[in-house]
């Protein structure tokens, strides 16, 4: 399933708003994710590397490292794992950070 970048970040940013807003009742993260897909299609064909818009659109590329993340096209320090805003331990402050990146990107 072929994104560009600008569908690419806004279903990104889709995904982890709702991840973001459901993610208090002791939910795993990765949990969320998968009935966010799930949901909205992204399932079977359709299915997102690592349920993850920004590991999908590097897949698309034919690359399979974290270099060529959308997220790191805006911020070379930018990784999903980062103690500060760890997508997994932290996903409201990832998302905010996804928030903040992505004002960043379309400003420039």
């Amino acid at each position: 399933m072929k994104m560009n970048l600008n569908e690419t970040w806004k279903l990104c940013l889709q995904m982890w708003k709702w991840v973001a807003e459901n993610c208090g009742g002791g939910e795993l993260v990765d949990c969320l994710k998968d009935q966010w897909c799930i949901e909205h299609n992204f399932v079977g064909k359709k299915q997102l590397t690592n349920n993850c818009f920004f590991c999908n659109y590097v897949r698309e590329k034919g690359r399979v490292d974290c270099g060529f993340c959308p997220g790191r096209k805006v911020d070379p320090e930018f990784n999903c794992c980062n103690r500060e805003y760890g997508y997994s331990s932290k996903p409201k402050t990832f998302y905010k950070k996804l928030v903040q990146l992505n004002k960043k990107r379309v400003k420039v």
